[in-house]
This record gives C-alpha cells, structure tokens and sequence, in this order.
C-alpha cells in the first residue's frame, strides 16, 4: 500500500470485515497512513462494535452494503441470513456517525415484489440519508440455485447470455411483468439520483 501512488483505495473485497481479526489487523496497520479508502461489507458486521471503528480511523469513507430487500419475506426466500433482523437505519446511523457514506444495493424482482416496490424503496433510500444507491434486476445465473428453481417453474424467458447482466429482466417475476420490472429499475435510479443530490453529504476526507 506505501507504494501505491495517491492517496485513494478501493478494496475489492465483497466483505472486507468478514474475518475480524484480519481486518483488525489491516485496520491498525493502515491507521496513520493518510489513506482514503472504500470497500464492501455487510450490514451485520456493520452494526458490530469494534470493526467499523477501526475502519474509520484508517480512511474508510464510504462503504458498499447489500441491504437487497426492504421485504422480510424476499430476505428469508433468498436466505439472506446477514440481514435478517437486523436494523438498517441503525446501521446507517453507525456508519454516519463514523463519517462513513453509505452505497446501498437493492435487487428488484424477487417474488414478494409488487409493482410499488420501485417507490417504496427509492423513498425509504431517500428518507434514510443514504448517499449512493444501486439497483439491480434479479438475474438467475446458470449453475445456481436460484437458476435451477426459476427454470424448473418454467419462468426463464430466454437464454442470450449478453442480457444477464442485471439491467435486463430474463425471467417471469411473480408479481410484476417483465416490462414492468426493467421499466421500474430505469426509474428507481432516474427518481433516486436528484432526489439524493438534494441531501448533504458527510466529510469524505
């Protein structure tokens, strides 16, 4: 790190707190260096005592977090263990607190999403401070799981691989169409990112 040139970093961890002792580690070693860095972590480990702490002190100024569902019900269907029960705004909180920004991820299309999940959660982003939002449209890659139950319920539309890429609607959502959902996802960043603009920002050096 005392070699790389300038001054920001971005860890490419998609949980860089998942082993705590190594990011403790990492964290004091970093304190001190004048560094200012973002990464990837969960909610969970974000409202733990401790990390989160750490991390500021060494230059986090903005974190990535897969918040993925307001609805209870998408999170125990995707076994979203990491966010289940677990308090987003005092998550938020913490990580304001800290002087660190938030970038939350959302996924539309799961099957508890009607056709208001759009504007009940570009809302809820908006009422929570949360500076960075991103949306993404559910996408049932070959191999997994979610793949296997989405094409053994018939709902695959197609299988041109360019258009996996989040952004396209590739299956049949369960209470939406397909029009719906990718018109929703446009809409939700075209109606967050104004509305965000608007809010103040915390230090981010």
């Amino acid at each position: 790190m005392e070699r790389l040139p300038g001054k920001h970093l971005y860890f490419l961890d998609d949980h860089l707190f998942g082993d705590a002792r190594f990011a403790e580690a990492l964290f004091d070693g970093m304190k001190g260096m004048g560094r200012v860095w973002q990464s990837a972590a969960t909610i969970q480990s974000v409202l733990k005592p401790g990390l989160l702490e750490k991390a500021a002190e060494a230059g986090l100024r903005s974190l990535f977090v897969g918040l993925e569902s307001l609805s209870e019900t998408n999170l125990r269907d995707h076994s979203k263990v990491q966010n289940l029960n677990r308090s987003y705004a005092n998550g938020i909180r913490r990580l304001h607190e800290n002087g660190v920004m938030i970038n939350a991820s959302f996924v539309f299309g799961m099957d508890d999403d009607g056709p208001d999940v759009f504007k009940r959660t570009v809302d809820w982003a908006v009422q929570s401070a949360i500076e960075t939002s991103t949306f993404h449209v559910m996408t049932p890659y070959p191999g997994t799981a979610l793949y296997d139950r989405i094409e053994k319920e018939g709902r695959i539309l197609h299988r041109d691989w360019d258009l996996y890429d989040t952004r396209h609607a590739v299956f049949k959502p369960a209470r939406l169409t397909g029009e719906e959902l990718e018109k929703g996802y446009w809409w939700a960043y075209r109606e967050f990112l104004p509305r965000s603009a608007l809010k103040p920002t915390i230090r981010t050096s």
